[in-house]
């Protein structure tokens, strides 16, 4: 399944990881893409800041690694645009990383044919307001998970900006806050693949289906 929603500032991308990481397995493998820019290490920061994590978060351009020992979790954000071969992977140490803390991949496919199977892909994309974020996963429980969260979110979100309106106002006036679009796919996963995709809908979240 895929799920996209838009965040109009850095703040709510930072808020949004903060509740991504009440989400995620304590050993989970997350793929980000994006361009430069795009605000990887932005949402890196959020869910830092959701496990606990009061410290400094910078980017691992030049370290390619970063790690990050909180109460009960690890967390490991890798950064691979400066990697020559994959096969450098072994040599940080990701082969004892693995199911022992949390792994961020950026930019993924530099590392491919080494990496893990990821548990999810989130792609961040520029808008002309904010970001567009697309998560992917085939666990069945983290997307129904997640599908709670985009709607509690969008929820905050509205109630901040003062809105009060009915659905039906809430859909004709404030897309960027209510449009949820969600894939069904069915193959695994793979880093900037569609494969798998079987159908589509798109709704707000005052108009989706009970289930």
């Amino acid at each position: 399944m895929t799920l996209t929603l838009e965040l109009n500032s850095e703040q709510q991308q930072v808020d949004f990881g903060e509740r991504l990481a009440t989400l995620l397995p304590q050993t989970a493998v997350v793929f980000l893409e994006g361009e430069l820019g795009a605000g990887k290490t932005t949402l890196v920061r959020g869910i830092l800041r959701g496990l606990g994590w009061r410290g400094n978060v910078k980017s691992p351009t030049y370290t390619i690694v970063e790690p990050y020992e909180l109460d009960g979790v690890n967390l490991y954000h890798f950064d691979l645009y400066r990697l020559a071969d994959s096969e450098e992977l072994e040599y940080l140490g990701l082969r004892e990383m693995l199911g022992h803390g949390m792994l961020f991949f950026e930019w993924p496919e530099r590392g491919e044919g080494f990496l893990p199977q990821p548990d999810c892909v989130i792609r961040i994309v520029h808008k002309q307001q904010g970001r567009a974020l697309t998560i992917e996963t085939a666990d069945l429980a983290l997307q129904q998970q997640l599908e709670s969260v985009i709607e509690e979110f969008y929820s905050m979100a509205s109630m901040s900006a003062g809105s009060r309106a009915s659905s039906e106002s809430v859909c004709s006036t404030s897309p960027s806050l209510s449009k949820i679009q969600v894939r069904f796919h069915c193959d695994p996963i793979s880093p900037g693949s569609n494969t798998g995709l079987k159908s589509s809908w798109t709704s707000c979240r005052n108009c989706m289906p009970r289930r």
